[in-house]
């Protein structure tokens, strides 16, 4: 962006974004708890366990719920913001929709989900 006016750096932006998603999820989030320890019980978190069993299904092979076997290649994880709300009281509260993806390095598979968190 060095050496572009703030108009070619507009544009650049706008150019570059096109091919994403032009639309947000909106979602009630569930604002009902009445701490992070019950919003994260009721949003409920995967178990460790299940995390290399869950990928085997897709095609990807982790060594444990931290680490990719070394002897196969990487995936590409990206992950994109696609907006936020305010909720609650006062709207105190910011949700942000994220957006996944992870593809096997060769191309052969690919997953891709949205959460709100």
């Amino acid at each position: 962006l060095q050496g572009k006016n703030s108009n070619q750096v507009s544009k650049l932006l706008r150019e570059s974004t096109a091919p994403l998603r032009k639309c947000m999820v909106v979602r009630r989030a569930p604002i009902e708890a009445a701490s992070v320890a019950q919003l994260a019980a009721r949003l409920k978190r995967i178990v460790e366990a299940e995390v290399v069993p869950y990928l085997q299904g897709y095609g990807f092979i982790a060594q444990s719920s931290h680490a990719w076997n070394e002897d196969v290649r990487q995936p590409m994880i990206r992950l994109m913001l696609d907006g936020h709300l305010k909720y609650g009281d006062g709207k105190q509260q910011t949700w942000y929709v994220i957006l996944g993806e992870i593809a096997a390095d060769d191309g052969s598979s690919t997953q891709q989900w949205h959460v709100e968190r």
